[in-house]
């Protein structure tokens, strides 16, 4: 695991790997050190390790450091061994016509209840989808378009929905701990029984919405949005 993970003053994430091999390294492992691992068979550790660092810094940074790349429309940020066990941490949307859009990824599998968490997706689309009791944790979704999706009892903490279309969705019950809207089209969508502690609305349309008559106090709302909402 990876400890006191902190972003010193050149930018870089530093913190503490532990393991019952190596014990405490800082900073970085040496060549013996991924020998001892290989031996050990604890690459799959660092492996996990690696993969939650790097989440970490691409939500922190809001995945900054691609801003002067060219992307292509289908990319993607992944880490694991070769041929075995690649694990995606960053992803673009839309798909070509050969791969799988969120959409069709969810119904690809829809027992994976925690397939989009951790995971970064722009431009994704998923209309008027029945998504009830899945696990977005931590995930982050750029201008995409749920429009009359129902996100009925999921698990939603620290997720991040900025400048996407969220018409008539349906959060019931939907466990939003930190969460973020930001600028985001809400008209419409139900938020009655959601737990909206620290939610983030900066921006967003809100015209139309229902929320609980405690959330609207709780949930940052600005004096506007809260003259837009309906109070269930």
């Amino acid at each position: 695991m990876i400890k006191n993970l902190y972003e010193n003053d050149l930018g870089y994430m530093i913190g503490t790997f532990y393991s019952t091999v190596l014990g405490g390294y800082k900073n970085v492992l040496t060549k013996n050190d991924v020998q001892v691992l290989m031996q050990s068979e604890y690459i799959p550790l660092l492996l996990d390790a690696l993969e939650h660092l790097l989440k970490y810094y691409i939500r922190e940074s809001k995945a900054s450091f691609l801003n002067d790349m060219e992307l292509e429309p289908d990319f993607r940020i992944t880490v694991g061994e070769y041929q075995s066990g690649i694990k995606e941490v960053y992803i673009t949307e839309p798909l070509d016509d050969e791969g799988l859009n969120l959409e069709q990824l969810i119904n690809a599998y829809p027992e994976k209840e925690d397939l989009c968490c951790y995971k970064c997706y722009k431009y994704a689309e998923a209309c008027n989808l029945d998504l009830r009791g899945i696990y977005l944790i931590m995930s982050r979704f750029e201008q995409g378009d749920f429009t009359g999706t129902n996100f009925t009892d999921c698990y939603a903490m620290d997720s991040e929905w900025n400048s996407c279309l969220l018409r008539g969705t349906i959060w019931k019950n939907v466990k939003l701990f930190g969460a973020a809207f930001r600028f985001s089209d809400l008209q419409e969508a139900d938020f009655c029984g959601a737990r909206l502690w620290d939610t983030d609305f900066t921006g967003a349309s809100l015209k139309g919405a229902r929320f609980d008559r405690e959330n609207q106090y709780i949930s940052n709302l600005s004096p506007e949005q809260r003259q837009e909402i309906v109070v269930c």
